[in-house]
């Protein structure tokens, strides 16, 4: 499964909808059932920052998870225990972080 993670993290990643494309999801999918979730508990971000938001966390998950494959036990003890909860922690981060002035000027332009 290493091989797997490390080959398909890093190509994932640099896909434009890594993981979403939408012919592969319907409305009833699991995926587009969390982001439903997702999205009604994170009202500080509009419809255009949602979406980039769940795409650049995939890709940094992708591209994470496809690094911490390359580690020897990358993924079992103490070392997969940190990776995982600080790659938590980084995730939660990048949604629940307040859209800057700088990044609404840019979306009105």
């Amino acid at each position: 499964h290493r091989q797997w993670v490390e080959a398909w993290g890093a190509k994932n990643a640099a896909l434009v909808h890594p993981s979403l494309e939408e012919e592969a999801i319907d409305e009833g999918n699991s995926v587009q059932i969390i982001k439903s979730l997702f999205k009604s508990s994170l009202p500080h971000l509009d419809d255009t920052m949602f979406e980039n938001r769940c795409l650049n966390v995939i890709r940094f998950s992708n591209l994470s998870m496809s690094n911490q494959a390359r580690e020897k036990a990358g993924f079992s003890g103490r070392k997969a225990e940190l990776f995982l909860s600080n790659l938590v922690d980084l995730l939660v981060g990048m949604f629940k972080a307040e859209v800057s002035d700088e990044t609404e000027l840019c979306l009105r332009k």
